[in-house]
């Protein structure tokens, strides 16, 4: 788990899946991030990354060779690399390696970049195509599911 910090907030980011655990603002005494429950969902911001959803029976084929794939991709279930750490940022790094060209033939490198400045939080994505001959074909997405106060919550109706 690395953490950074700005002023009253903190960010925890678990370099598997380089997903958010906690987004606390010490001022407000206030966790942000859903803290998960694998009884209903066991992530708290999964990255979506190469696809994002489910396809047709966990296939696709591309250039006639058929391929498995997860709901949203395998980015959520890989150990990202933490690099250039400093106070208030966090960068992680995912290469495709042996196992991702198993399930996705496309050589690439997904960057995370989590900054805190007095706005908030920031996430930026990069995704590198690091074989240039072909085209890199993906789809990215985020996934966060947040702390809400329930008691506090309007309550609409549609009849």
């Amino acid at each position: 788990m690395i953490k950074i910090n700005f002023n009253h907030y903190q960010a925890t980011i678990n370099e598997l899946g380089a997903q958010v655990t906690s987004l606390y603002d010490q001022q407000n005494e206030h966790e942000y991030v859903w803290q998960g429950n694998p009884e209903y969902w066991r992530y708290q911001a999964p990255i979506l990354f190469p696809f994002v959803g489910r396809l047709k029976d966990d296939e696709y084929i591309y250039q006639g060779k058929a391929y498995q794939q997860t709901q949203h991709g395998f980015a959520r279930e890989k150990e990202f690399t933490a690099t250039k750490p400093a106070e208030n940022k966090g960068v992680f790094e995912l290469i495709s390696d042996p196992d991702t060209l198993k399930v996705y033939p496309f050589k690439f490198k997904l960057v995370v970049i989590y900054s805190l400045d007095e706005q908030g939080l920031h996430i930026e994505y990069q995704v590198t195509n690091t074989a240039s001959q072909e085209t890199l074909l993906f789809a990215l997405g985020a996934h966060p599911g947040f702390n809400v106060n329930l008691e506090n919550l309007m309550i609409c109706r549609f009849e």
